[in-house]
């Protein structure tokens, strides 16, 4: 048997993990491990286990790419046609087979694929948790006919409308309403006569997350008057302060005190303090030092902020749970009844399964017509924890009888945090299989860019640059709630420890150039990194053609301002706004 870079090892693995940087060959990587459980030497040619092998990615476009590279690859096998003798080998050597044998493999399972396309398993993680709810729609109260919808703003305005018209004859929800009153006008100290659009912000907010996580809410045991008594307690903290200012206090500061002291006199929030006490020191001129006392009184006062924030942070949906949980229960009940599963739930509704018992994993797979041994999943590193936990029992049971399992993922390149990826999973999820003796690569050739851009990159992210990136940042923010204690760089550093690539010896050559363009003012510099943008363009198209050459900026309006100055200079440009018929 080989790992996926080729290596023979005595035993069969169960378990792969590869990490992949950007151009290295990633979904080359997924498709080969596909075709090599399709082509299995140890199988009988017509034993195609087209069937029981399941491939996730995380977008549509991922899937279908994947698919035509599986397809791709079926194809060269089975006509025995490649562009480099090179791969054949590598490819003949990883399947394990003689040659022959692998071309006639190939054909038979092209043909078998094409005649069972519908069981050529590879989807989103979305379709494949809406197969299962399809297959168990009775165990959770839907027809098998459900609908998938993605907007449920209508059915969110509905159900706080529900509520709201209840209020009347509900002595409990009017309770809750008074509560959020209370909180909303005088802990929030909002204004507006029309909180209804408020209260649909923030119950959008939880249901985001309540989708994400798949977890209830805890609420906050302290009350309002817990934090009223805390903004007293910074009130007298700040009053004793101005009563020991130095002559040699900063003006400004000074002014700003007595202000915020004259407009609270009996309390204040943390929001109404200046930005001097994000300093961790007390602001004086002149380079003077402040005393003892003072520095004492300084200290005590960032730390009740610090506090308060806490305190306010943990409070702030505490009236808001209340009411999410009532309105969870109409927002569910108008779902249900027209038999409508919003996309932001598949996940959560999906755990019910198990969480809740309706279902066993025989009984699952019974429901899908299908019994999976093999799954490879790609984009690892944006992977939720709830959307792993749908999916581990199936693993689980998998390799319980002889299967495998084969993810891969970069983790410096997680950026779905937001929506519950979870980058640690990448790791923990080895470790919990540390009785398969998971196999680990890293794919370290880049297959995309040339020589110089890929030694640029890894001296950029080469984990020494990245920690003293970090150190220099923890510097600059010393003293500050944002600066990084030492574990965090060591963590942030470690996801770098695999990140040097090779080069192709055919893709020498490349350049790679850093500018920083200063100017006194906006429009200066605007007018430098324009000529700077022309001139840099025209003299790369004396060596590429237009077509081959990307211009990146950091926002549309970026964009727009660029592609203007290229037209200008009778440079052929197309981009999302050169296409906009109102403009042209």
């Amino acid at each position: 048997m080989q790992t996926q870079s080729g290596r023979t090892t005595a035993r069969t693995p169960r378990i792969f993990i590869v990490e992949a940087s950007a151009g290295s060959g990633k979904t080359y990587a997924l498709s080969k491990r596909y075709v090599g459980l399709l082509l299995d030497p140890r199988r009988h040619p017509d034993d195609i286990p087209l069937r029981s092998i399941l491939a996730i990615t995380f977008t549509n476009k991922a899937a279908f790419e994947m698919k035509g590279r599986i397809l791709e690859l079926l194809r060269r096998l089975a006509l025995d046609i490649f562009e480099h003798p090179a791969e054949r080998e590598e490819l003949i050597a990883f399947l394990g087979d003689d040659a022959p044998r692998i071309r006639r493999k190939a054909r038979a399972a092209m043909d078998h694929l094409v005649r069972n396309y519908n069981f050529f398993q590879v989807q989103t993680i979305d379709s494949f948790i809406n197969a299962l709810l399809a297959g168990c729609a009775f165990k959770l109260d839907l027809s098998s006919k459900f609908l998938i919808k993605n907007d449920y703003l209508d059915y969110l305005r509905y159900a706080i409308d529900r509520l709201i018209d209840r209020v009347r004859v509900d002595t409990g929800l009017a309770g809750l309403f008074r509560e959020f009153l209370h909180q909303y006008l005088v802990l929030e100290q909002r204004t507006s006569w029309f909180p209804k659009q408020d209260i649909m912000r923030i119950i959008d907010r939880l249901v985001c997350s309540y989708n994400t996580y798949g977890r209830s809410f805890s609420r906050y045991p302290g009350t309002a008057s817990d934090i009223f008594k805390e903004r007293r307690r910074l009130r007298g903290l700040l009053g004793e302060l101005a009563e020991q200012l130095p002559e040699t206090t900063d003006r400004r500061f000074r002014e700003s005190l007595r202000r915020t002291l004259a407009e609270n006199r009996s309390s204040v929030s943390v929001d109404e303090l200046s930005v001097f006490f994000d300093r961790p020191d007390f602001p004086v001129r002149g380079g003077a030092r402040p005393g003892p006392a003072l520095k004492r009184s300084w200290a005590s006062i960032r730390r009740q902020c610090r506090m308060l924030v806490e305190l306010e942070a943990l409070a702030v949906f505490d009236c808001y749970i209340g009411l999410f949980d009532r309105f969870l229960v109409e927002f569910s009940r108008a779902a249900r009844r027209d038999n409508v599963v919003f996309l932001a739930e598949l996940n959560r509704t999906a755990r019910l399964l198990f969480d809740e018992g309706f279902v066993t994993v025989p009984e699952l797979y019974l429901r899908l017509a299908c019994r999976f041994d093999a799954y490879l999943i790609d984009e690892f590193q944006d992977t939720s924890s709830l959307q792993w936990k749908n999916i581990v029992p199936l693993v689980e049971d998998g390799l319980a009888r002889g299967g495998s399992l084969f993810y891969v993922g970069d983790k410096k390149q997680a950026i779905y945090r937001f929506r519950g990826g979870e980058v640690d999973l990448f790791d923990s999820v080895r470790e919990e299989f540390a009785r398969f003796k998971p196999v680990h690569d890293v794919l370290r050739t880049n297959y995309r860019s040339r020589r110089e851009i890929v030694a640029f990159n890894n001296t950029l992210f080469s984990p020494e640059n990245v920690r003293r990136a970090l150190l220099q940042l923890k510097t600059r923010n010393s003293g500050s709630a944002l600066a990084l204690s030492d574990g965090d760089i060591d963590d942030i550093a470690r996801f770098y420890e695999e990140t040097s690539q090779d080069w192709r010896p055919d893709k020498q050559g490349g350049f790679v150039g850093v500018e920083s363009i200063a100017g006194r003012d906006e429009d200066e510099r605007s007018d430098a990194v324009r000529a700077r943008l022309v001139a840099a363009v025209t003299d790369i198209s004396g060596r590429f053609p237009y077509r081959d050459i990307a211009v990146l900026a950091r926002s549309n309006d970026h964009v727009e301002l660029c592609a203007g100055w290229l037209m200008h200079a009778g440079i052929p440009v197309q981009s999302d706004k050169t296409v906009n018929i109102r403009q042209h």
